[in-house]
C-alpha cells in the first residue's frame, strides 16, 4: 500500500486560514466598495445640486435675453465638472440645448432644477437637467475599494506572519517533536520521555496531555515488556524442564530409574572410544538377579517388580556422580559402566554391591524375602570395541552362574 504524502498539520491550518482570511478581505472590500459607491453617489447628487443652483441665475439671464452662445458656453462650463457627464436645458419656448456625453450616465436619473425668471421669485422659463458622470462615480468607488483591499491585504499579511510565527512556535515545532518521537518509539527507546521544549506555563493544553499520554504509554510498555520477559523466561524454564523430563523419560527405565537399553546402546560406544583415545581405564559390570523367575513364580510379578525397583535404587545410590552410570540391559540384567576405573577397583565395587544386595530385604504385600546377584566384571582391552567388551562381560556373568551364583567373576 502506497504511503500518503506527508503534509504538516500546521501548514495545512495556515493554508486554510490564509484562504479564509483572503476571502474575508475580499468580502470586506466589496462591502466597503458598495458602501463607498453609495456615499459618493450621495456626495455627487449634492455637488450636482450646488452646481445647478450656481448656474441657474446665469442661465436665467441668458435664456431671457435669448443668447444661445452664452447658454452653450455656460453649459460647456457645467460639463467641465468631472461629476457631470451630460447637461440639458429645456426652454418653455420649445428650445433645447444639450452638452456632454449622455452615455457617461446611462442609468443615472438626472437632477432637474427650474430656471427662474430674472428678478422674479416665482415661475420658471425652463428646466436644467444635470446627469451625473457614472464612469467617474464608479472610478471613485473602485479606487476606494482597491485602496481598502490593499490596506486589508497588508494588514492581513502582517497578521498572517504573526500568526505563522505563533503557530510555528506553539504548534508546529511541538507537533514535529511528537511525530519524531512517535517514529522512534520502540522497545529499545522507552526510557527517554517526550520533551516538547516548551517554556513553563500555569496551564496545560492538548499537547501537554499528549506528552503525559506518551509517558504513561512508555511506563505501561516497560511494565508489559518486563512481564513478557518474565513470562518468556518462566516459559523457557518450564520448556527446558519439560524437555529434560522428556529426554530423561526417553532414556530411563520407568521401573528401576536406571537408563534403558536404548541409552546403553547409544552411550557405551562413545565411552569406549574416549577411553581408547586418551588411554584411560574403563571397566563394565554385568549383573543378573539369581533365580528371578522363581521370585515371580513364588511371590508374583508385582514382587518381581519390587525386586527390580530395589535393585535399581541400590545401583543408583552406589555410583559416583557425573562419572559412573548404570542401565537395565534387559529383564533382570543390569549393566554398570565405570569410567576411569581399573579392574581391581571395579572388583571391589562389585563385591560391595553383591553384599549389599544379598543383605537388603525385599518388602512386598506383608512378606519379606532376600535375593542375590551374579556379576561379570571386564576391563576394556586393547583393540576391543563396545560389542567385544559386552560379550566378554556377559561370558564372565555366565561363568559366575556356573560357579553357583551370588559371586563375582572376572578374567
Amino acid at each position: 500500500m502506497t504511503r500518503p504524502t506527508f503534509a504538516p498539520l500546521a501548514r495545512q491550518l495556515l493554508r486554510k486560514a490564509a484562504w479564509l482570511a483572503l476571502l474575508g478581505a475580499l468580502l470586506i472590500a466589496i462591502t466597503q466598495g458598495f458602501s463607498q459607491y453609495n456615499a459618493k453617489r450621495g456626495e455627487l447628487r449634492r455637488s450636482l445640486d450646488d452646481i445647478a443652483h450656481a448656474y441657474a441665475a446665469l442661465l436665467s439671464t441668458a435664456v431671457w435675453d435669448i443668447e444661445p452662445e452664452t447658454i452653450e458656453r455656460l453649459l460647456k462650463a457645467i460639463v467641465e465638472h468631472r461629476e457631470i457627464g451630460f447637461v440639458r436645458l429645456d426652454v418653455h419656448t420649445g428650445q433645447r440645448f444639450d452638452e456632454g456625453d449622455k452615455t457617461l450616465a446611462p442609468n443615472e436619473p438626472p437632477l432637474r432644477v427650474p430656471i427662474p425668471y430674472p428678478n422674479a421669485t416665482q415661475g420658471s422659463i425652463g428646466t436644467l437637467e444635470l446627469y451625473p458622470n457614472a464612469t467617474h462615480l464608479r472610478a471613485l468607488a473602485q479606487d476606494h475599494a482597491l485602496k481598502a483591499l490593499f490596506g486589508h491585504l497588508l494588514l492581513l499579511a502582517v497578521m498572517f506572519v504573526l500568526i505563522y510565527l505563533i503557530i510555528r512556535r506553539d504548534l508546529q515545532h511541538p507537533l514535529e517533536r511528537v511525530a519524531d518521537f512517535a517514529r522512534r518509539l520502540g522497545p529499545d527507546n522507552l526510557t527517554v520521555p517526550l520533551d516538547l521544549k516548551r517554556s513553563p506555563r500555569p496551564t496545560h493544553d492538548e499537547l501537554d496531555e499528549v506528552a503525559d499520554g506518551f509517558r504513561t504509554l512508555q511506563e505501561s510498555l516497560r511494565q508489559h515488556i518486563g512481564n513478557l520477559d518474565a513470562q518468556v523466561e518462566e516459559r523457557t524454564r518450564q520448556l527446558a524442564d519439560a524437555l529434560a523430563e522428556v529426554r530423561a523419560l526417553s532414556v530411563t527405565d520407568p521401573l528401576t530409574g536406571c537408563y534403558n537399553r536404548r541409552h546403553i546402546d547409544e552411550r557405551l560406544p562413545p565411552e569406549v572410544v574416549r577411553a581408547e583415545r586418551y588411554q584411560r581405564p574403563l571397566t563394565i559390570v554385568f549383573l543378573d538377579i539369581d533365580h528371578f523367575k522363581q521370585v515371580n513364580d513364588t511371590h508374583g510379578h508385582a514382587a518381581g517388580d519390587a525386586v527390580l525397583r530395589t535393585l535399581g535404587g541400590l545401583l543408583r545410590g552406589g555410583l559416583r556422580d557425573q562419572l559412573d552410570w548404570a542401565g537395565r540391559y534387559g529383564g533382570e540384567e543390569f549393566l554398570i559402566v565405570l569410567p576411569e576405573t581399573g579392574i581391581d577397583a571395579a572388583l571391589l565395587f562389585a563385591e560391595r554391591l553383591r553384599q549389599k544386595i544379598e543383605r537388603t530385604p525385599i518388602e512386598h504385600a506383608g512378606n519379606t524375602f532376600f535375593v542375590s546377584s551374579s556379576f561379570g566384571v571386564a576391563q576394556l582391552g586393547e583393540d576391543e570395541d563396545a560389542a567385544d567388551l559386552l560379550a566378554r562381560a556377559d561370558a564372565l556373568l555366565y561363568r559366575a552362574k556356573e560357579r553357583g551364583r551370588n559371586c563375582v567373576c572376572t578374567g
